[in-house]
């Protein structure tokens, strides 16, 4: 007899697969320096626009977690490094939330979707700013220019990420929530 996985499997393995995607998403980098421009926000914004927060901060979580200890080990500053990438998916998970109580979606709405995507990427990168200096200060690299220098040129690809994610992340959760994956 066949049977058909709960609601709750269903869930826990959509939202792995967007872990998994994550983290792949990391590997695929263009550092400048000690700015790195990547897409590993998109598998989270995929899961906050039709899960909400607490799943998409599931999905940041673990996947931060992966990629800290894949690429420094677990470290005096690790769960520190996954404040930012959660604090991501509950700003976009609360307002795609806050238009599921009145019976919209937020990507159907493209201009709320930019906007909380990149109100998320602006509290990502200061509260990265801050992980930075703290990780200065703790392991003895601090220094102004490093920390701060290049403070603007963060944020500036950081809200260009926001767009491109919001872009992409629009057209992916309609055809998930049309096939009814999502």
């Amino acid at each position: 007899m066949l049977r058909f996985p709960s609601l709750k499997t269903k869930l826990l393995t959509q939202l792995a697969v967007l872990a998994a995607l994550c983290v792949l998403l990391s590997l695929l980098v263009i550092p400048i320096g000690n700015i790195h421009i990547t897409l590993e926000s998109l598998p989270i914004t995929i899961a906050a626009l039709p899960f909400g927060p607490l799943p998409a901060a599931a999905v940041a979580l673990v996947s931060e977690l992966l990629m800290q200890i894949l690429s420094y080990g677990f470290t005096a500053t690790t769960l520190l490094w996954l404040i930012p990438p959660v604090v991501r998916a509950l700003i976009i998970g609360f307002a795609a939330v806050s238009f599921k109580r009145r019976g919209q979606f937020l990507e159907d709405k493209p201009l709320w979707c930019y906007a909380s995507c990149i109100v998320a990427a602006i509290a990502t990168t200061l509260l990265n700013t801050g992980v930075i200096w703290l990780d200065s200060v703790i392991y003895g690299y601090f220094s102004v220019a490093y920390v701060f220098g290049s403070a603007l040129v963060r944020f500036a690809v950081g809200i260009l990420a926001a767009a491109v994610t919001a872009t992409l992340s629009i057209p992916l959760v309609k055809l998930l929530r049309a096939q009814r994956i999502a």
